[in-house]
């Protein structure tokens, strides 16, 4: 049995922050997920989760408490849905964030932390993402160098990472939190798993907001872990207390970094203890597969109807890409009867959507969207999905006026020609079928255009034509027509 997931929340560290590992961990296991992200001009809003419940049917809506803040009413809203809601946790931060009065079902808290007891709470074994860790770092022994900060800043913090960042022989120091104005990077922007892949060490500090289930994605990342000794730390760490490298003060943290930096055998050492360390840990799939049967269980015990695994195939996924959510009247009832089609024919399906404007699709539509200048973003979406299916008159010269032409291939910021070959092109890397359902083309006289059909041609894509000038457009490309007015490369 397999559950549908409403993620709500926030990825601090993009592609590397714990809540997106979770998310591709549940999709590897079949469960139906869709992320709702939120940030300080887009919070979360009892219309836009009320259209979510309505368009994906959630069982279980997973609420990350330290990065999304979801008011009383939504919650009383979800329960009335009849929809599981369990609070996350990362850290003894979060529960500081959790009220008495909240309404929801379940807590899930990682070993270490105190939960409220005034809740129904689940701890969280501790587990390693062994995908992220085996199959995208291809080598432990790739060249590394910086310093990696995840925690706000301080002037004391401060201090220490200037101290230690003295003693690297090669790179500086990096952060995602926005605190570190000097040296912050935007994750979502940069590819957050990319630059901390590249990072030789991860430090963190003695505060409140730190987390094991962070510090075990670092080294999985391959990153040696220093961490500022104290009763809180070495409490929330204890399970891999011996494999880390702990300092109590500055001179303590230069020294540490002086030894690794000057001995390469001795950093070598200790990255890989701490890599072995965790392999023996339980994976995320296993992990959280029990957590799932412990919440049906309960829910049994208590005489609910309700249940986390109540959908009995594997999640499909359908990518949409059009000219959705930009106020359309013909795009958006184009959305709108596809997502019908697909919910009826799949009920098992998840619909994801690439369109104009992603906000106006999320709060209208209820699917989760991405708009097509996010290519990583992108690419990410269309990692194991089932279909990529593009909408609406799209293959024409006159979008190609606006912009740089055949170099967009790769890095067209919006909908044009070159940019949706670009996204044919992610989508054959990855395996998933392309169709151009209903498309429109014409008149196809410039270079650029051409040479984007061609690509797509290339990359597998099938064209259902909507009308016959289209049809004799691509056959003027030297289409060949598979059953008409189907059209393929």
């Amino acid at each position: 049995m397999y559950a549908r997931i409403l993620i709500v929340g926030n990825n601090r560290f993009g592609e590397a922050d714990y809540l997106y590992r979770l998310r591709c961990a549940f999709e590897r296991n079949g469960h139906a997920v869709a992320h709702f992200k939120t940030w300080a001009s887009k919070p979360i809003t009892a219309d836009l989760i009320s259209t979510a419940i309505k368009s994906f049917r959630p069982t279980l809506v997973l609420w990350d408490v330290e990065t999304a803040s979801l008011d009383n009413g939504i919650l009383v809203l979800l329960r009335k849905s009849s929809v599981t809601v369990c609070a996350l946790l990362r850290s003894q931060n979060g529960v500081a964030r959790v009220s008495r009065g909240d309404s929801f079902d379940f807590m899930l808290v990682p070993q270490g932390v105190c939960p409220d007891r005034a809740h129904v709470s689940l701890t969280v074994p501790t587990a390693f993402d062994r995908a992220y860790g085996l199959a995208e770092c291809s080598s432990l022994d790739k060249n590394r160098c910086g310093l990696l900060v995840l925690q706000p800043f301080d002037e004391r913090k401060s201090r220490l990472v200037c101290a230690m960042g003295g003693e690297l022989i090669d790179g500086g120091v990096l952060s995602f939190d926005a605190s570190w104005a000097r040296w912050y990077r935007n994750p979502e922007l940069s590819n957050g798993a990319y630059l901390s892949r590249r990072a030789k060490y991860a430090v963190y500090f003695d505060e409140q907001d730190l987390s094991l289930s962070d510090v075990l994605l670092r080294i999985a990342e391959g990153c040696v872990i220093l961490v500022e000794a104290s009763p809180r730390t070495k409490d929330c760490l204890a399970e891999i207390e011996g494999e880390i490298m702990w300092f109590r003060d500055s001179f303590e943290a230069c020294a540490l970094v002086r030894r690794l930096e000057g001995d390469s055998l001795h950093y070598d050492m200790i990255r890989n203890m701490q890599w072995e360390r965790c392999l023996i840990l339980p994976s995320f799939e296993e992990s959280f597969e029990v957590i799932f049967q412990e919440m049906d269980s309960q829910l049994s015990c208590s005489g609910s109807k309700k249940r986390v695994l109540s959908q009995r195939e594997r999640a499909k996924r359908f990518v949409l890409f059009g000219w959705f959510g930009a106020r359309n009247f013909g795009d958006d009832l184009l959305l709108e009867i596809a997502a019908l089609k697909i919910t009826r024919r799949y009920s098992e399906s998840v619909v994801q959507v690439i369109g104009a404007n992603s906000e106006i699709i999320e709060h209208d539509y209820g699917f989760e969207a991405l708009t097509p200048e996010r290519k990583h973003e992108i690419f990410e979406m269309l990692r194991g999905a089932n279909s990529l299916s593009f909408y609406g008159g799209l293959l024409f010269d006159d979008p190609m006026a606006d912009t740089a032409g055949i170099v967009e291939m790769f890095s067209d910021a919006w909908i044009e020609p070159t940019g949706q070959a670009g996204v044919c092109l992610m989508a054959w890397m990855l395996g998933v079928p392309i169709k151009f359902m209903g498309i429109g083309a014409g008149p196809l006289e410039k270079e650029a255009p051409r040479l984007a059909v061609r690509t797509m041609g290339l990359a597998g894509a099938r064209f259902l034509p909507r009308d016959e000038m289209t049809c004799q457009c691509l056959r003027a490309l030297r289409w060949k027509s598979v059953s008409s007015p189907i059209l393929t490369v």
